[in-house]
């Protein structure tokens, strides 16, 4: 990815696009705009997602063909039920710690769905991020890699 908008969508991947010289030269005699300026004059819509770190799917430890999922829509509730690998099971963990469960939405004045604990014993709800943030709900986790032979694999506290 070019550096102006490498750090929009999936920051450290891990995958390793080798050397885009070549790319950014052709963009120079171009006079390519910037991706800044296409976020500003062509897509003015789009809410950039910035900060992912890391996305999947997030399984159960105990029985790993379960996952989180976003559950019935409308409603907040998430569940736990089989994988297989669609949006409302995707999950993003973004470098503040908040995780978001469910379809990325990119859309302006649309909020994206946020995994809270609302304390007092009670089941984890998906807010809209920026309510969460506004009502004080704890939707920041620590996120603590591990590698172990042939996988990478993710603990949330």
């Amino acid at each position: 990815m070019l550096q102006t908008h490498s750090m929009f969508y999936l920051q450290n991947s891990g995958v390793d696009y080798g050397n885009i010289s070549s790319r950014i030269a052709l963009r120079e005699k171009l006079k390519c705009k910037s991706f800044d300026w296409y976020l500003k004059n062509v897509y003015p819509a789009l809410k950039p997602v910035r900060n992912i770190v890391a996305y999947g799917a997030m399984k159960n430890l105990l029985e790993e063909s379960i996952c989180l999922d976003q559950g019935p829509i409308p409603g907040n509730t998430p569940i736990m039920y089989g994988c297989h690998g669609y949006t409302p099971q995707n999950v993003y963990y973004r470098l503040s710690g908040e995780l978001y469960i469910g379809p990325l939405i990119a859309e302006a004045n649309v909020d994206d769905r946020c995994l809270t604990d609302p304390g007092r014993g009670e089941k984890p709800t998906l807010e809209p991020c920026s309510k969460a943030a506004k009502d004080g709900l704890h939707m920041y986790w620590d996120f603590k890699p591990f590698k172990s032979p042939g996988n990478q694999r993710y603990y949330i506290y």
